[in-house]
């Protein structure tokens, strides 16, 4: 909402899906993100670009389109976040934002330490993401 804002763009709920009872089976990651996103474009309409909280669920998304006949790119652009070696690694190689998980990592850890010290409060943290445009978010030809 923050990004949205800072960019001029206003907030939309109605564009914004949440599913609460999503449970990763990590043998499989996709599937749950396939059936997410399946319920997803049935109950949505038309949609045209799809942004996913990780790159598993935008898997799941490609997947959900390619069973619905859906182009992707041409007619649902999709983005992923985390950079999962699998994200390019797909049959259509997916856009994502990368982080530095390492500094993710670091910021956690400054965070919990100090809160379990009583040393400091607890306080949002951001970490600048860096956009990898591939092939599921590329203009069609």
């Amino acid at each position: 909402r923050r990004a949205l804002e800072a960019h001029g763009l206003g907030y939309d709920e109605r564009l914004v899906f949440l599913e609460e009872s999503l449970r990763p089976d990590y043998r499989d990651p996709v599937r749950e993100g396939a059936r997410m996103a399946s319920r997803f474009l049935s109950s949505a309409g038309k949609v045209d670009a799809v942004v996913t909280t990780g790159d598993y669920l935008a898997l799941g998304m490609l997947a959900a389109a390619r069973k619905r006949r859906m182009p992707v790119p041409r007619d649902l652009r999709i983005t992923g976040m985390g950079e999962f070696s699998a994200a390019a690694d797909s049959p259509i190689s997916l856009t994502t934002v990368r982080f530095d998980f390492t500094e993710v990592g670091k910021r956690l850890f400054a965070a919990v330490a100090a809160r379990a010290t009583g040393r400091g409060t607890v306080r949002d943290h951001f970490v600048k993401g860096e956009l990898v445009v591939r092939d599921s978010t590329r203009k069609s030809r």
